[in-house]
């Protein structure tokens, strides 16, 4: 006998009128949506100048370029860890835009813009820098702005340096 119990419904197999955008499954301030804005602002002309004209479709430099910097933020920098956590983590997964890069097509990508991804990496820094400092301007105290602290706090303890520093391969 089914009792009428206190309990919201539940259902995994709900399907949806409207396909849900992936990014609305991560909280408003998470760091993924700072990596994608970022990698959308700098010039990733470089890296097209390296795609083959020949052979099958790379990936769009800038879907590496999120899952890269968003792995390093998180202490990802194994390609095999970031296919895997790109079928498993939400972040990695609204940062392909649901497309799925082996392992081989991940490390291949940063052995071959190795400078070009530094030069990225200083870009979205100075990029941060700019951004945070006119925020701080317009809430009118400039001089007493302390960027260390704000990334300390908003990237969860990463500082730009450690994302490459602490990685093995760079």
């Amino acid at each position: 006998m089914l009792v009428d119990i206190n309990v919201n419904p539940y259902s995994n197999k709900q399907l949806l009128l409207f396909p849900a955008s992936i990014g609305d499954y991560l909280r408003e301030d998470d760091l993924a949506h700072v990596v994608d804005e970022a990698v959308e602002e700098i010039d990733i002309a470089p890296y097209y100048r390296k795609i083959s004209s020949v052979g099958n479709p790379s990936y769009h430099p800038a879907l590496m370029l999120k899952i890269w910097f968003y792995g390093y933020a998180t202490k990802t920098y194994s390609s095999r860890k970031i296919e895997e956590k790109l079928h498993k983590d939400v972040a990695f997964i609204y940062l392909a835009g649901m497309q799925k890069p082996d392992f081989k097509a991940i490390s291949e990508f940063r052995r071959k813009n190795l400078s070009e991804l530094k030069n990225s990496f200083i870009d979205i820094l100075g990029l941060l820098r700019n951004t945070i400092f006119c925020h701080s301007r317009e809430s009118g105290n400039p001089e007493r702005f302390n960027f260390n602290r704000l990334i300390d706090t908003r990237f969860h303890g990463y500082d730009g340096f450690n994302l490459f520093r602490n990685s093995p391969n760079v």
